[in-house]
């Protein structure tokens, strides 16, 4: 008999006795008799003993133990048999053979190895209870009383053969009371120990519990694995420990059923034809599921520690929220989860993506396993097609109806559709669905505590958010358990708040009857402003800057070359003269080496009105003439050194080398004004090249708006080095002759000569220079090494660097050889003329993976946007996408470019151009993430080659990197300082320690630079080339540890084949699960070796797993021999 019992029983005696005998007070001695009994009261006694204690006794019994003391011991005693006979029973059901895990135990139980990358992750449930007293007693011997009740809670794991055991009987559990009356800090770390604790599931027990005494109250700390409970079950024992320490006697029917048949039921349905058709279901309907959804992540280890964000939703709020489900036919948990997914699509990549539910497997069985508590946890995968417009009501019943109909064919186990989901879709590592959602509701709404939930969080293995809703007192309870460092804090608070807003907006019946793209409440994006100046939409010809600088200093310098120096006035004189054999032609080409004639044609295509096509010299002649084709070019301005290169072609030429001789009018009319500048033409996608059309007010906004923003004016002088066909050429002549300035132009063979340059910057004092970053490595690379001094540079004051992403350590350089120059990082397209947006980086942080794209030019907009053109939240990637002024007016002949790319966007109500570009906005600022196609799948991991880039940049003596996927094949190039002494090995072991093991190349290859292409870019097609020879080539098993592991490897996965030493464990049908039964085999197989499954995903191919056993015996027999 426990103590509080016997307190208990005395209490209601003295109580009924009062009752009866109408006496104030009662003692132990007091004789029935002696106070008036008879046998009228004594059956009354007994009648009330009944109702309280629930003991059935005789009148005789009254009689015969006379006293209050003797009656108390007698109940006592009835009391400890009954208990002791309701022990046996429950005890003497439970079979003392341990039996199988259910496939959720399993997850749960490789969950705790850490192998997912998630950290050791127990599937945890804690909550705090808050009360204003507690009789710790009777709390501790009421929660005896259920351990005795509930099989569930005398269960423990046999970890290594993967099984489960109830205990027939165990000890006496003791509640610890802690008092932090004067210690807020301990309670904390109590809580935090609590919250995240990895319990020890081999031994009992199997949950924790202690009681806090704060200044005015206590809490309830229960902490529990739901390896043996699930969630409604831990709820379940709660009520019924609430009721016995109320003092409720509880029925001691537990139901025919146990867990034990349940998990022998699951194993029999396994043959049944309604699994069968259940699992050819699934088999077809994985082949297309979408992955999770893709919300921001952050490249940060973590240690399986979650954080919560909850809310509880009124009353009055949540019966309008039912009210409008019943209304329109669906379930309230159908609602709610449709809500999520609304949130989760707007953070995320894709518009298509899968939710992981959990149901409880239980509401699916029969009667008899109504009271049996366990973990009957199943999950189900739920599709979800976000994006489109329609309205809320659609949305939900779209995703009601997917539910229903895949609950029809959950006899198949979620676990096992995942699994068939990561190898269909060769996601071989880590969690393929973690975003979760819980709904307890009808399950958790009539049940009691022993006191008011104040706190709570759950943690489970390979669940990276948890969103479970329950109703507790008619109120809706929304918490979010979050894997803390698996996404940014502040992201999921926005995203958070944004679902709050959403239930807000929920209770108008317009949110549910709107067609919209996404029905989501407000968030805040800080996506910068516009800012705009009409003074600089010029709608008037490029050549106007050039005429007004001319005409207010005709004798001032214009073009600088090697072969002479021109001032405008000869500059302008020979635009008349080339102008004259164009006037009347809409589009010329021009084709020439680097010089004056070649911008003074440039001049008098502009000045006459006609739009001009820049055609690169080393393009081969059928690139020439699909540029000729596609822009339908009239008259080609070339010189006789490239009229071999035109023979053939459909259009006229006129050699500009040959006019001096010939009579040409001194002045040409003005001609009516084109809008149509030039044409550029860039790569496409298919091969051929694609041209954009630029107007000129659209390249006049951006020219005007640099010459002003970084006081460009007529004593500048700027170093040409970019080929026309590239449109940093249209700033370095438009933009330096808009100023009044002087283009300093190399000859073509010098464009890649660092050398020349640094001789035309002393030589021409040259002030300005714009280059790709690339060049610009080229020139601080060449003055380090050549030690040439800092005052052949100090003309330099304005450096503007583009055409692809900078490196973080650029900006240093170029401030050590040119220490008073200002930098300007920009960005942009050649569809947005030239550049959109601009960044100064004054200072840089280490942290950055480059230098931000910043902020948006005058008169131009970015937005980062979703495939659906929906503005992307802060913090989560997209498109990047350009509007205002400085938009291309199309692709030349091709509509259906021009389509796809430039497009109005109903939501913000603007053109803009998409421009395959991946960025982001974080505070305001953008920031270029890389374009789509640099972004790959390797099993199952989305991979950023820049980040890889950028690690192996960080390795010492590594001056730039270049990352390829080529045949499946990760295929990393570096160039290396002059003095570097790294073996590629020393490189691999630097760069394991800072990227994930699917992160790492396959090979690396060390060169001396990287090729070029015209632009300076590095050319990728070359850089292919040189990849040809660096796959793996695949050999025979060589050793006998190899043999014997790949024997292991052979019987588990059930392969029939021979296997090779370099094949990968997961691309042959290797999974988390069978992962578990190869490392105990092989340690198994080789004596004294303790491998962990972590092991076996680091080390995947036959090749690595056997040199890992090898390092382990040798260690072994080190310590064995007395070595060590």
């Amino acid at each position: 008999m426990k103590k509080y019992e016997m307190i208990e029983i005395q209490t209601n005696i003295e109580k009924i006795y009062k009752e009866v005998f109408g006496i104030p007070d009662i003692a132990e001695d007091t004789n029935f008799f002696e106070i008036g009994g008879n046998s009228i009261l004594a059956a009354k006694v007994v009648q009330k003993i009944k109702t309280c204690l629930g003991i059935n006794l005789a009148i005789q019994d009254i009689f015969e133990y006379v006293t209050v003391n003797l009656l108390i011991s007698y109940i006592a005693k009835i009391y400890n048999e009954k208990t002791k006979m309701e022990e046996e029973r429950y005890c003497n059901e439970e079979t003392k053979e341990a039996f199988e895990l259910t496939e959720i135990q399993k997850a749960y139980l490789i969950g705790r190895q850490g192998i997912t990358g998630e950290g050791k992750v127990a599937s945890n449930y804690y909550v705090e209870l808050e009360c204003e007293t507690v009789d710790i007693l009777r709390l501790e011997e009421a929660w005896n009383v259920v351990v005795v009740r509930q099989p569930a809670l005398r269960t423990i794991i046999d970890v290594k053969a993967m099984k489960q055991k109830i205990l027939t009987r165990v000890q006496d559990y003791k509640i610890e009371l802690l008092d932090f009356e004067e210690d807020l800090k301990g309670f904390y770390e109590l809580r935090r120990d609590m919250e995240d604790q990895v319990l020890d599931i081999s031994r009992w027990p199997v949950f924790d519990i202690r009681v806090s005494k704060l200044k005015d109250k206590f809490r309830i700390h229960v902490s529990m694995d739901n390896m043996i409970l699930d969630g409604t079950a831990i709820c379940a024992v709660l009520d019924e420990w609430n009721k016995l320490y109320k003092g409720e006697v509880l029925k001691s029917d537990i139901g025919k059923k146990t867990f034990k048949d349940y998990v022998n039921y699951l194993k029999t349905l396994e043959l049944s034809s309604e699994y069968s058709m259940a699992q050819e279901y699934w088999n077809k309907k994985i082949v297309n599921m979408p992955p999770r959804p893709e919300l921001p992540l952050l490249n940060k280890n973590v240690n399986g520690e979650f954080y919560r964000l909850s809310t509880v939703l009124q009353k009055e709020k949540w019966n309008v929220l039912k009210m409008l489900s019943a209304k329109y036919g669906i379930t309230p948990s159908n609602v709610l989860l449709t809500s999520f997914s609304e949130v989760l699509y707007r953070w995320g990549k894709e518009n298509k993506f899968t939710i992981n539910l959990t149901i409880n497997k239980k509401a699916l069985l029969d009667s008899g396993y109504a009271k049996v508590l366990g973990e009957f946890t199943d999950t189900i995968l739920v599709e979800v097609n976000a994006g489109k417009k329609r309205n809320f009501i659609e949305k939900c019943k779209s995703i009601q109806n997917e539910l229903l109909n895949n609950l029809k064919y959950s006899s198949y186990n979620g676990v096992a559709v995942q699994r068939d989901w990561t190898k269909e879709h060769g996601f071989l590592m880590g969690t393929a669905f973690p975003i979760v959602f819980t709904s307890l509701l009808g399950t958790a709404d009539l049940l009691d505590m022993p006191g008011k939930i104040s706190y709570g969080l759950t943690q489970t293995p390979q669940v990276w958010l948890d969103y479970q809703v329950s109703e507790i007192a008619g109120k809706l309870y929304l918490n979010w358990d979050v894997l803390r460092g698996k996404y940014d804090d502040g992201v999921i608070a926005q995203m958070f708040s944004c679902y709050l807003d959403s239930l807000e907006k929920m209770t108008d019946r317009r949110f549910w009857e709107t067609p919209q793209k996404n029905h989501i409440g407000n968030f805040q994006s800080s996506l910068p402003k516009e800012d705009r100046d009409a003074t600089l939409i010029k709608e008037e010809s490029l050549y106007k800057g050039f005429e007004r600088s001319y005409l207010k200093n005709p004798d001032k310098i214009a073009i600088i070359t090697p072969k002479g120096q021109y001032t405008y006035c000869e500059c302008y004189q020979k635009a008349v003269k080339i102008g004259s054999y164009i006037i009347g032609k809409k589009i010329v080409g021009i084709l020439m080496d680097k010089g004056m004639l070649q911008i003074a044609s440039i001049l008098a295509a502009a000045m006459v009105s006609t739009t001009y096509v820049p055609i690169d010299i080393n393009n081969p002649k059928e690139r020439i003439k699909t540029i000729i084709e596609q822009a339908s070019v009239e008259l080609i301005l070339t010189t006789q050194a490239y009229l071999t290169r035109l023979k053939g072609m459909t259009c006229e030429n006129v050699c500009v080398d040959l006019l001096e001789d010939k009579c040409v009018q001194e002045v040409i009319e003005e001609q009516p004004y084109n809008k149509e500048a030039y044409i550029i033409f860039t790569s496409g996608t298919t091969g051929i090249p694609k041209g954009v059309l630029i107007e000129h007010s659209n390249a006049n906004n951006t020219i005007l708006d640099i010459n002003r923003r970084f006081s460009i004016k007529e004593n500048d002088s700027v170093l040409g080095l970019s080929n026309i066909a590239f449109d940093l050429s249209v700033f370095d002549i438009f933009g330096i002759f808009e100023a009044g300035g002087t283009l300093v132009l190399p000859e073509d063979v010098s464009t890649k000569e660092p050398k020349v340059w640094v001789e035309m910057i002393e030589k021409n004092s040259i002030t300005i220079c714009n280059l790709v970053p690339m060049r610009m490595e080229m020139l601080y690379t060449y003055v380090i090494k050549n030690e040439i001094s800092k005052e052949s540079l100090k003309s330099i004051r304005l450096i503007l660097i583009s055409g692809e992403k900078v490196p973080l350590d650029l900006p240093d350089k170029i401030h050590s050889i040119m220490p008073n120059a200002r930098i300007v990082c920009l960005g942009g397209a050649t569809e947005a003329s030239i550049w959109s947006n601009y960044y100064e980086p004054k200072e840089i942080n280490n942290k950055w993976f480059s230098i931000p794209y910043g902020y948006p030019l005058t008169n131009q907009k970015y937005y980062v946007m979703n495939a659906d053109g929906l503005i992307c939240p802060d913090n989560v990637p997209g498109e990047l996408c350009i509007a205002g002024e400085g938009l291309a007016k199309e692709y030349v002949n091709d509509k259906k470019l021009t389509i796809e790319k430039f497009q109005y966007n109903e939501d913000i109500e603007q053109r803009i151009y998409k421009t395959g570009d991946r960025g982001v906005c974080v505070e305001g600022c953008i920031w270029y993430l890389g374009r789509e196609d640099t972004q790959i799948k390797r099993r199952g991991y989305r991979i950023e080659l820049g980040e890889i880039e950028s690690i192996l940049n960080s390795v010492t003596g590594i001056k730039a990197s270049k990352v390829v996927y080529k045949d499946s094949q990760l295929l990393a190039f570096v160039v290396p300082e002059q003095d570097f002494s790294w073996e590629i090995s020393d490189i691999e072991t630097i760069i394991k320690g800072k990227l994930p093991q699917f992160n790492l190349p396959d090979s690396i290859t060390i060169l001396e630079r990287f090729p070029e292409n015209i632009n300076g870019k590095i050319d990728m097609a070359k850089l292919c080339d040189y990849a040809n020879n660096k796959i793996e080539t695949k050999e025979r098993l060589e050793n006998n540890i190899e043999k014997q592991i790949a024997e292991v490897w052979r019987r588990i996965l059930g392969l029939k084949e021979t296997i090779i030493y370099d094949v990968d464990f997961f691309q042959c049908g290797g999974n988390s699960l069978k992962a578990v039964e190869v490392i105990a085999e092989i340690n198994h197989l080789f004596q004294g070796l303790e491998l962990e499954i972590k092991d076996l995903f680091l080390n995947s191919t036959i090749k690595k797993i056997s040199l890992k056993v090898e390092d382990e015996l040798k260690k072994f027999m080190i310590v064995e021999e007395g070595t060590i």
